[in-house]
């Protein structure tokens, strides 16, 4: 397919209940991983990306989805401004 298309994307099943994705991974030429908000855990994040490792996978980075504004409410309108401001700047007080 290469041969044809610029771009060939798989869309594959979970990593860690799967090895589709890890045997993919290891042929691709870049891989991003898509980790879904407040339902993966970091354990299993860490295994994921421990499993692409293993077979040299090229990661060039991550997709977070299913974020929810409602359920984060610090990332939503005036007070996420006021959050990230303080990220970025350390001498404004909390």
């Amino acid at each position: 397919l290469s041969a044809e298309y610029d771009m060939v994307l798989f869309d594959t099943p979970p990593m860690n209940l799967v090895t589709d994705a890890v045997v993919l991974a290891s042929t691709a030429a870049a891989v991003l991983v898509v980790v879904r908000a407040g339902s993966t855990m970091p354990e299993a994040l860490a295994y994921s990306m421990e499993q692409l490792g293993n077979v040299h996978a090229h990661v060039v980075g991550t997709i977070l989805n299913n974020m929810a504004l409602e359920r984060d409410s610090r990332y939503a309108g005036a007070r996420a401004r006021r959050d990230y401001r303080r990220y970025y700047d350390p001498t404004l007080k909390t």
